[in-house]
């Protein structure tokens, strides 16, 4: 009987190694320029925040503008405009004078400065129903802050008469 001793080849192996690294180098080709057989989907976007939509304008009903004057030392005394706080009150039977509740106290909706008049204006705007037009008599006060020494007040005036009316209420500390 003939025996053989068979001796590995490293052919085979030698092979076998480079086509794994011809696959390594050519597949990422391959698989890019292949087209893709799903169409893309879209991305998962989360649900949109709901807000609440203002109204174009509030329901029927008048305004009361308050416009206030004051130099800006005025200002200065007070420390700084944000912080003036504006009550309305109304007068009662007994000619008393009480502040209204929230909704109308607040502070100004804008301020202003003319450098070459030295006068610095506030504005104040609240919105009134129309079951309440023709009411008053009515005055504004203006704070020194919320819960703070008066700084100024209006005279009386009444709630506008008619819807869209605005009744506008000057107060001026200006010499």
């Amino acid at each position: 009987m003939i025996t053989r001793k068979h001796k590995p080849s490293a052919c085979p192996i030698l092979i076998a190694s480079i086509a794994c690294a011809l696959l390594a180098v050519a597949l990422p080709a391959v698989t890019q320029a292949a087209p893709s057989a799903l169409p893309p989907r879209p991305t998962p976007q989360s649900a949109p925040i709901l807000r609440p939509t203002p109204l174009s304008r509030p329901p029927a009903g008048g305004f009361i503008e308050l416009r206030f004057q004051t130099t800006q030392e005025g200002i200065r005394s007070v420390g700084h405009w944000q912080e003036l706080w504006t009550v309305v009150q109304q007068q009662d039977g007994l000619e008393n004078w009480q502040n209204l509740e929230e909704g109308w106290q607040g502070t100004f909706d804008e301020f202003s400065y003319d450098k070459d008049e030295n006068v610095c204006q506030g504005k104040k705007t609240w919105w009134v129903a129309k079951a309440d037009l023709g009411r008053g008599p009515f005055r504004w006060m203006i704070y020194q802050g919320q819960g703070g020494e008066l700084f100024a007040q209006s005279e009386p005036f009444y709630l506008p008469h008619s819807i869209d009316e605005v009744v506008k209420v000057e107060v001026s500390l200006v010499p």
